[in-house]
């Protein structure tokens, strides 16, 4: 199976759209000057240089080869010196700090590729300090699809772990002793069923398919927005689906450490 690669101009427009959700992610978390931060995150470690300029210190953990080298060549470049850099790093490992170390912890378009998601949630309630802050960005399914997106994407993709519906990422946060703030949606596009309910041959859908996954890595270019209705960007605890949610959406979550696993 060969690797899925992206073409120089959708890389640049991925970088794009990183870098736009990284700003909106400062909006939400609220940094404070004397805070230290830790992003787990691969591909480059926007999110760890967006906030350099607002702590006092970022530890940036990638877990690619690549993405390590990138974020080193940026901080080198742009003179940064609060940025420290761990990786390639494998999270199976658990995360080398001890506890309550950050104020802090950023998770941002990676949970599809850990292993252990329950694991990594777990870790980063272990090294965040009391009423610390948890930042997640994460793509939802919509049930109707997470079957078929899951298997179209692993044949294409072979660091792909795991699709979540909505309620699932909610309720693995929730299970993990963090207390949701806020659920941000970045991105609407046009339904995936939309599309296929109107195509009758086979041939044709598997088309569709591939060029819709292709183009959801190029939501900078297609649709990608930020949705600003106030009515729209905070839904404490909110229970079902949200009004608007299509088949794939990104979502940014803001939680804050609870209490303490088996004390609930």
């Amino acid at each position: 199976m060969n690797e899925f690669k992206y073409s120089p101009h959708v890389e640049k427009l991925k970088v794009q759209m990183w870098e736009m959700m990284a700003e909106r992610a400062k909006q939400v978390l609220g940094p404070k000057s004397n805070y230290v931060m830790l992003d787990i995150g691969k591909s480059g470690g926007a999110t760890a240089l967006a906030f350099s300029k607002e702590v006092t210190k970022v530890v940036a953990i990638d877990i690619t080869t690549n993405g390590s080298k990138k974020l080193n060549e940026e901080i080198e470049k742009r003179h940064i010196s609060n940025i420290e850099v761990i990786g390639p790093y494998d999270l199976r490992k658990g995360l080398p700090f001890e506890g309550a170390a950050f104020d802090i912890v950023t998770c941002r378009l990676i949970l599809n590729q850990v292993d252990d998601v329950r694991g990594l949630l777990g870790e980063a309630h272990r090294v965040l300090k009391p009423n610390g802050k948890l930042g997640v960005a994460v793509s939802v399914l919509s049930n109707g699809i997470k079957d078929l997106w899951t298997s179209l994407t692993k044949a294409i993709r072979n660091d792909h772990k795991n699709d979540f519906t909505y309620l699932e990422i909610v309720q693995l946060i929730v299970s993990k002793c963090f207390e949701i703030q806020c659920i941000i949606p970045y991105s609407v596009p046009r339904s995936l069923n939309e599309k296929l309910n109107v195509i009758q041959d086979q041939v044709t859908k598997d088309r569709l398919l591939q060029a819709f996954l292709w183009n959801k890595e190029r939501f900078a270019e297609l649709r990608f927005r930020f949705v600003d209705d106030p009515e729209e960007l905070i839904m404490l605890k909110k229970e079902g689906q949200p009004q608007w949610f299509h088949d794939f959406n990104i979502i940014e979550i803001l939680a804050i450490k609870g209490y303490s696993e088996g004390t609930s």
